[in-house]
């Protein structure tokens, strides 16, 4: 009703900042380097900038730690399906730690089913690093990298459906 949407527009919470709790969270496309071939594509993604990387290039942030961070690094990708039956891998590396993650998933699997209903397939890293500056890198070993978000986290299991970032 008319009396509805009054009530509710003055009720306009985007506003509000929200509490990320000593997280750095960064959108894909806040990157500060980029190989050839990086590109930005508009309206995907809960970023709405999410950024596909070609097999072989790469997505770099510089990360400023004022404190010792004991937490989880989180990936956000666009959950895809290779047209080649092939893989869907990248790699993460911040300071001395790598993982690579595989986004290939069976068919109608249940994590297939979460990640589709989220538009996002998430991806933890468990990270412990001393204060510090550091250079987190994303490489697409494969074709049909599309990340969307990072999220270092000191809150170990935190519950979130979106990334905590205006």
């Amino acid at each position: 009703t008319a009396e509805e949407i009054e009530k509710y527009a003055l009720n306009d919470t985007s506003s509000y900042p929200i509490k990320t709790e000593g997280a750095i969270v960064l959108n894909a496309c806040q990157y500060d380097k980029a190989t050839a071939g990086v590109k930005t594509i508009q309206m995907l993604g809960h970023s709405m900038k999410a950024v596909s990387i070609p097999k072989g290039g790469n997505i770099s942030f510089d990360i400023t730690l004022t404190e010792a961070m004991n937490g989880v690094l989180y990936t956000a990708a666009i959950p895809t399906q290779a047209n080649d039956k092939g893989d869907i891998r990248y790699k993460v590396t911040i300071n001395d730690q790598t993982e690579t993650y595989s986004l290939k998933e069976p068919f109608r699997s249940e994590r297939w089913k979460l990640n589709v209903l989220r538009g996002q397939s998430l991806r933890t890293m468990e990270i412990n690093l001393p204060a510090g500056t550091y250079t987190l890198t994303i490489e697409a070993l494969d074709e049909h990298i599309i990340l969307d978000q990072l999220m270092l986290d000191p809150q170990k299991g935190r519950k979130f459906y979106t990334f905590p970032i205006k």
